[in-house]
């Protein structure tokens, strides 16, 4: 089952992991015919068993790695399908900066109490910077790899109607740029950032996707459907919102 799907800013790339872990990339042909026009891939160009778990996929701003998020995610060449850099099985990867030079990841701190964030060099894997907590379970990156966002509350799944909120913590210095207590009344199930990391989007169990300005806590936008959103997705240029919900509705906002 395919998790996530993601095309490569200059076009000549998409990419597709599944709930398993494997990566399938395809090259596009440089004719794709008409607006509105459907076309089949085929089989994949290279295929990959990344090891990461129920991750979700994106490529660099250059479109020369292909990221993946979630459990034991890492950075890969789209090219020759190989492993650049991941992260360790009991690691979540959180995001990249835009360049996929930097990772975030999380893990269980050693006295079991609490969650350690790492900013990691990609190329070495050496720890850049580390802090015991960003304040709750990271679910988003900013491109410039200056913020991260953190659902404040989770688990409650689609039944449970309560406050879910989320904060925006500076990574290097885990300091909160700010925090809502109430921003869904459901349970959070994506967050996306813009590329330059003025507004958050998120999405909910509540059937709604929300925009943030990360700098005030404001709401911004707001879009409602009938079931559950659970995928969120910026423009490279942070004008349009793609949404995507588990009856398979998908819309753009702009």
């Amino acid at each position: 089952m395919t998790t996530s799907t993601a095309i490569a800013p200059d076009e000549t790339t998409v990419a597709a992991v599944g709930k398993e872990g494997t990566l399938r990339v395809w090259t596009l042909p440089r004719a794709l015919g008409s607006a509105g026009q459907a076309l089949a891939l085929g089989q994949p160009t290279r295929v990959l068993d990344t090891g990461a778990r129920d991750g979700g996929v994106l490529f660099s701003a250059d479109s020369s790695r292909i990221g993946i998020v979630g459990k034991g995610g890492g950075v890969f060449d789209p090219r020759a399908a190989t492993a650049m850099f991941r992260a360790g099985p009991e690691q979540t990867t959180v995001g990249f900066d835009a360049a996929m030079t930097r990772a975030l990841v999380e893990e269980i701190s050693p006295d079991r109490l609490s969650l350690r964030s790492s900013l990691l060099d990609t190329g070495t894997g050496r720890v850049v910077h580390q802090v015991d907590s960003l304040h709750g379970n990271g679910r988003s990156m900013a491109s410039d790899g200056r913020l991260a966002a953190a659902v404040r509350r989770s688990g409650g799944g689609a039944a449970v109607t309560a406050p879910y909120g989320f904060d925006v913590s500076e990574i290097v210095t885990a300091k909160r740029a700010i925090s809502l207590e109430g921003a869904h009344n459901k349970e959070i199930t994506a967050m996306r950032f813009t590329a330059d990391g003025t507004h958050l989007a998120t999405a909910s169990f509540d059937a709604s996707a929300r925009i943030w300005d990360t700098a005030t806590g404001a709401e911004v936008a707001r879009w409602a459907d009938a079931g559950i959103v659970n995928a969120v997705a910026f423009s490279a240029d942070g004008r349009i919102l793609a949404v995507g919900t588990e009856a398979g509705r998908g819309a753009v906002y702009f």
